[in-house]
């Protein structure tokens, strides 16, 4: 039973010779870096190495691109307390970081022993008084519920 589409009609099927198939792979391996002469005389085997290191250097980049977004994001961040309207007069910008992503790690590695950043106790702080709000109000509610006010509010 065939398809309407006739996809399964093996006359829309075409066969290529080895030949097509090899002219129609030179351009691709040639955007890998892959010389045309040593593409077409040279061993055919070291086109999987060519695959490979064409992978390695698109992930490479796709990285550091990422790494400068994410440069580019802490920016905006650490400027971001005086950019809005309602900023208090004094609000200054956090510092931007003082060394590059990655070198604090091989220096805590190696066993030096670090402070906390500002940009770490202002989290610690915010963390601290989100807690202290929620016990509060915690307490606020057990309160109104004691005076004689349902869950909801009203009186039962």
């Amino acid at each position: 039973m065939e398809d309407e589409s006739g996809l399964d009609s093996p006359s829309n099927v075409k066969l290529l010779t080895f030949a097509e198939m090899a002219d129609e792979l030179c351009p691709y391996y040639m955007s890998m870096g892959v010389p045309y002469n040593e593409y077409w005389h040279g061993d055919y085997t070291q086109l999987k190495f060519y695959t490979e290191a064409y992978r390695l250097q698109l992930e490479h980049e796709n990285y550091s691109a990422w790494l400068q977004g994410a440069y580019v994001y802490e920016a905006v961040c650490a400027v971001s307390p005086i950019l809005h309207a309602f900023a208090k007069s004094g609000t200054r910008p956090l510092p931007y970081l003082k060394e590059a992503y990655g070198m604090k790690a091989d220096k805590t590695n190696a066993g030096a022993t670090e402070a906390k950043t500002e940009k770490e106790i202002q989290e610690i702080q915010a963390l601290n008084a989100s807690a202290k709000f929620a016990s509060f109000m915690t307490q606020w509610n057990k309160r109104f519920e004691s005076e004689g006010g349902g869950a909801s509010g009203t009186d039962d």
